[in-house]
């Protein structure tokens, strides 16, 4: 696995639970934060955990207030980051 492997797989998942909150049933019996090795996406995916078992719902609309307002994204460009998250889910994940 080369070094941007993790990373890339740590977008996918983040992004995958942005499209579908759903994902989380199974992925939170999977993964936990600690599995993160970047600071901000561990974050982020604690923050989306958080949402989703506070019944809220978490897709990067409903959370980039949120997000914005820690600057949890902006080392990495902010909400054009965010966008790269959705696009790191692979076409074929079925919803």
């Amino acid at each position: 696995m080369s070094d941007s492997e993790p990373n890339r797989v740590e977008q996918a998942i983040l992004g995958a639970l942005l499209v579908d909150n759903r994902r989380y049933l199974v992925i939170e019996q999977i993964i936990t934060p600690d599995h993160f090795t970047d600071g901000p996406h561990r974050k982020l995916y604690e923050m989306i955990a958080q949402w989703i078992e506070n019944g809220r719902l978490a897709d990067p609309v409903t959370i980039w207030r949120e997000i914005a307002s820690t600057g949890l994204l902006d080392e990495y460009g902010g909400l054009k980051y965010m966008a790269e998250l959705l696009k790191a889910v692979p076409a074929c994940t079925p919803s």
